[in-house]
């Protein structure tokens, strides 16, 4: 069955389950924003105090693949994981999963696909195959358990000494930025962190509002923006603007927690029936 491509590769994990997830025949399937936000990852922040520091757009506890995990959890599907370190093995397990597949240029592959270099690895070698619903889940409940993620998530930020989650992460960076940054971290801002930040935010705007939650929707509209016009500033070498905006995000990153948090000591929220699959799809 031909598997079609979906986004580009700042979105890499949630579109590659979106592709694997069409291959295996979901109905209703989500979009792949929508798939992000299911994750987790879009809300947060996290600053890792290293000797190069680092920024990342995303939850403090949360990786691609334990977010992946997590969105599967709640769509109701399953899929087969393996892991190991041997490249013998990985091209054995990788041969008997693509067996009605497409197949790369296979030295090209075990060369992209060594993850030793990730922090979040376990393994050399991480596959998932033979995805499956594992059982039945309404549209409705798929969206509620991840505006309960989202809460859980944002609430949750740890404060150092070397990971810093929430508004901490943005004023965490805005301090590297003050002191000189170096040109590794502004190259991962620049190219990486700002531009996903951003379409995250827009992302997880979407589908605040469509859960009722409309003023937190309207604090991450400001956050991508803000990310928006901090990479617009970075790419121009303007580092007392971008400091600034990074200072603004850590506001912003705080009146989101405070929505959310007023939000569910006012109720437990009940999803409108309007949401749909579509809840989430913001193009970039």
């Amino acid at each position: 069955m031909h598997t079609a491509y979906t986004g580009n590769s700042h979105y890499c994990y949630s579109n590659s389950l979106h592709m694997c997830l069409q291959h295996a025949g979901m109905a209703d399937l989500p979009e792949p924003g929508l798939l992000e936000c299911m994750t987790g990852m879009p809300f947060g922040a996290l600053f890792l105090q290293f000797e190069t520091p680092l920024f990342f757009p995303s939850h403090a506890d949360l990786n691609p693949n334990s977010g992946m995990s997590r969105a599967l959890s709640i769509l109701g599907w399953t899929c087969t994981q393996w892991e190991d370190d041997n490249v013998e093995s990985a091209l054995e397990a990788l041969e008997a999963n693509l067996k009605n597949g497409p197949v790369l240029p296979v030295d090209d592959l075990m060369r992209a696909w060594n993850a030793t270099d990730l922090g979040y690895a376990t393994c050399a070698y991480t596959l998932r195959g033979d995805f499956r619903e594992d059982h039945w889940v309404s549209t409705g409940d798929m969206l509620k358990t991840t505006l309960e993620n989202a809460r859980e998530l944002i609430h949750a930020a740890p404060s150092g000494p070397v990971v810093f989650g929430g508004s901490q992460a943005f004023r965490q960076a805005a301090e590297v930025i003050r002191g000189g940054l170096p040109k590794a971290f502004a190259g991962f801002l620049v190219h990486v962190g700002l531009p996903i930040g951003a379409r995250r935010s827009l992302d997880a705007a979407d589908f605040m509002k469509s859960a009722g939650q409309a003023e937190a929707a309207e604090w991450l509209v400001k956050k991508a923006e803000s990310y928006g016009l901090a990479q617009y500033y970075a790419t121009q070498e303007d580092w007392n603007r971008t400091k600034g905006l990074f200072e603004a995000l850590a506001e912003i990153e705080d009146r989101i927690v405070e929505c959310i948090w007023e939000s569910t000591l006012r109720q437990h929220t009940q999803l409108p029936r309007e949401f749909t699959h579509e809840v989430g799809s913001v193009g970039c």
